[in-house]
């Protein structure tokens, strides 16, 4: 599948790929006057004239002070970090913070967590007896209803990509209490999961040396690749690896880049097209660089980054390229199926060394379902551990994972699609898509415009009246009409169109007329103030500085999570932590 018109591209040679490489190492120098004021240089000049060694030493530390800044800005990161927290120690500064960000943690948990006490089927300690299993699971199947019922699954940005709940069901009755770390036990069922891996290599115009795993979701495969990648890197006594990519690319690369002890460089995108800036990528490329990031799609606008120029850059320079197709995995194999012509995006491309894919999202496996595949084998080799000394016997994994039920589900729901079943929900939703960006390109809804040319059902957009709040406008969408659209900080909305959406004839219509009620809802209550948890970006944008967004984002974060952590959830009269 998969199979696109484009420029070849070979692997430069070793001279090439050695003189591109030195250039890395002079980089560095020839930024210095950038950064160094032209008085500072005047003044070292100076000091070294009169007093060669002291001036030496000064301009040395002055130049090592710059190349940590441009290589490892997350150690600027930890120390602003740390400056904050003592800030905070200062009472007016505390109590300033305090009055700021308490209302928005008190939004957010009323926002998104109904109160809770204990009673009404809830046990903070164990119970003395055992209950019934019926009445445990007539619990459980109020528990696992989602607000709104069956309605409230078709208005889903996302979250929610298939119907196929019965043949789950089924699958899952059949591989209970099963440990595949016991391969011997159930050979077939290994093999069942290796057929999955084999599947979407062929999608993906992988070669024959070519390796794949699943996994149990997106960010553990983005963990597993990175994991390959620094343990390579490290073998080679690069014992700081660092990636560059991309402001839209996935929270979990940089995840799993501080959990891994690698430093990354995050560069904008063009703000026309939304695709990563490729100057700007060529320009953060370090000597410890090992990897290139590239988005298929990246979340926040559905854009797909230019993967064959990322993919030759990172050829040029001999380091790899990692495509993220969890969002779109599977789309992209079946585009050319229904008539979509979309840029190369699969290892077709000799640049590109890995590729991160879900098969929980379109490709209607249930969730913990995804896989990370490599180019080959030497380099999968590094994400594979093994132990074969241990006193507990004989011990490996391919990854992080120990433990864990088999992924035959996903092998299931594959076979069950085939093909044609998946470029028929492409088909179907890639409709739903274009008759609502038709709309709102065709000014239909004046004030809105789509944020870029997004190619497949994933797309954001944003108000370009002043005087139309995109956050209020969002916000009736949901109270109103059901509608979970994604809020992104810009800022904008995004929807994800999955194949539930097709179990309700004439979505497109629905959404376009109820978006168009809560525009004319948003203009005549201007001023009115949305949700916390879309609030919250306007708050951010306008009220706190840009030289503590990060580290009180951070205490925001970190308050949320404790709140929603919590089985009593009583945080909200709890004072910000001040270390």
């Amino acid at each position: 599948m998969l199979k696109t018109e484009g420029t070849e591209h070979k692997k430069p040679g070793m001279l090439a790929l050695a003189w591109n490489r030195l250039g890395l190492y002079f980089r560095p120098i020839t930024l210095v006057p950038g950064v160094l004021t032209a008085s500072f240089i005047y003044a070292v000049m100076s000091l070294f004239r009169q007093r060669p060694m002291v001036g030496a030493l000064v301009l040395y530390m002055a130049h090592r002070l710059h190349f940590a800044y441009a290589h490892h800005p997350q150690l600027y990161r930890a120390l602003h970090r740390s400056l904050f927290n003592m800030a905070k120690h200062i009472p007016a500064i505390g109590e300033l913070l305090e009055d700021q960000l308490g209302p928005i943690i008190k939004g957010l948990e009323d926002d998104n967590f109904a109160p809770l006490e204990e009673g009404n089927f809830r046990f903070l300690t164990l119970p003395e007896q055992g209950i019934s299993e019926e009445r445990i699971l007539a619990e459980l199947d109020a528990i696992a209803e989602i607000a709104g019922g069956e309605n409230a699954r078709q208005k889903l940005s996302g979250a929610i990509y298939t119907g196929k709940t019965d043949f789950h069901s089924e699958i899952n009755k059949r591989l209970l209490g099963i440990n595949v770390m016991h391969k011997h036990l159930w050979p077939r069922l290994v093999d069942a999961e290796n057929q999955s891996v084999a599947m979407c290599l062929k999608l993906y115009n992988a070669p024959a040396e070519a390796w794949g795993k699943t996994t149990a979701g997106g960010s553990l495969s983005i963990y597993e690749a990175l994991s390959a990648y620094a343990n390579q890197a490290k073998a080679s006594f690069n014992t700081a690896p660092h990636i560059v990519l991309s402001d839209r690319a996935h929270s979990s690369f940089k995840k799993a880049a501080k959990q891994l002890g690698m430093s990354y460089t995050e560069v904008p995108v063009n703000p026309l097209t939304y695709q990563v800036d490729l100057k700007k990528m060529r320009a953060a490329i370090q000597p410890s660089t090992v990897l290139l990031v590239a988005s298929a799609p990246a979340f926040p606008e559905g854009i797909m980054d230019d993967i064959e120029a990322v993919s030759t850059m990172a050829l040029e320079q001999g380091i790899g390229c990692h495509m993220d197709a969890c969002l779109g995995g599977g789309l992209l194999p079946f585009a050319q199926k229904v008539g979509l012509d979309l840029p190369a995006c699969s290892f077709e491309l000799p640049g590109v060394t890995s590729i991160s894919a879900d098969l929980h999202k379109f490709f209607e496996a249930p969730k913990g379902h995804s896989l990370v595949m490599f180019r080959d084998e030497e380099l999968a080799a590094h994400g594979i551990y093994t132990d074969l000394q241990s006193k507990m016997g004989m011990y490996g994994t391919a990854g992080i994972e120990g433990s864990r039920p088999p992924r035959v589900a996903g092998w299931a729901v594959l076979l069950s699609m085939g093909v044609e079943g998946y470029a028929e929900n492409l088909r179907g939703m890639m409709e739903i898509k274009n008759t609502i960006v038709r709309a709102i390109e065709g000014n239909e809804i004046p004030g809105l415009v789509i944020c870029g040319k997004p190619l497949l059902p994933i797309f954001a957009l944003k108000s370009i009246d002043p005087d139309l709040d995109i956050f209020l406008v969002a916000s009736h969408m949901k109270s109103e009409y059901g509608w979970s659209l994604h809020a992104l900080p810009e800022p904008a909305v995004h929807l994800c169109v999955t194949p539930r959406h097709l179990l309700t004839p004439g979505t497109a219509d629905i959404f376009l007329k109820n978006l168009e009620a809560s525009v004319a809802y948003a203009k005549e209550n201007k001023g009115l103030e949305p949700a916390a948890s879309l609030k919250m970006y306007d708050t951010f944008k306008h009220e706190v500085p840009d030289a503590v967004a990060d580290p009180v984002l951070q205490d925001v974060g970190e308050a949320y999570f404790l709140i929603e952590g919590s089985a009593e959830r009583r945080r909200t009269d709890r004072k910000m932590k001040r270390a």
